[in-house]
């Protein structure tokens, strides 16, 4: 989300980055973490911008905005944080 080459979501379509410039291969595909991702969600905080490291294991910063969730994630020392919104209320969704 923060770079122009790469999109940061945490669901990768395959598609194209979030600018629309660009379209990734196969190899370049992110895959999703070995590890349960609603566990580390469960206990972050609610309504609110949240920042994870690259590897998504860790909630670096968080904020009302997307700019506040960066800015304390680089205060922590990471430069290209993921940034997701967290709801007040997890629910599931299928695509």
């Amino acid at each position: 989300m923060l770079s122009s080459e790469k999109c940061d979501c945490l669901l990768f379509c395959g598609a194209s980055n979030i600018y629309g410039q660009e379209e990734y291969s196969p190899s370049e595909a992110r895959t999703m973490p070995q590890f349960d991702l609603s566990t580390l969600l469960s206990k972050a905080p609610r309504d609110c911008w949240l920042a994870l490291n690259e590897e998504q294991t860790i909630v670096v910063g968080r904020g009302e905005t997307m700019e506040e969730a960066v800015k304390e994630a680089n205060a922590n020392g990471i430069q290209d944080p993921i940034v997701i919104w967290a709801p007040k209320t997890w629910m599931p969704v299928v695509y």
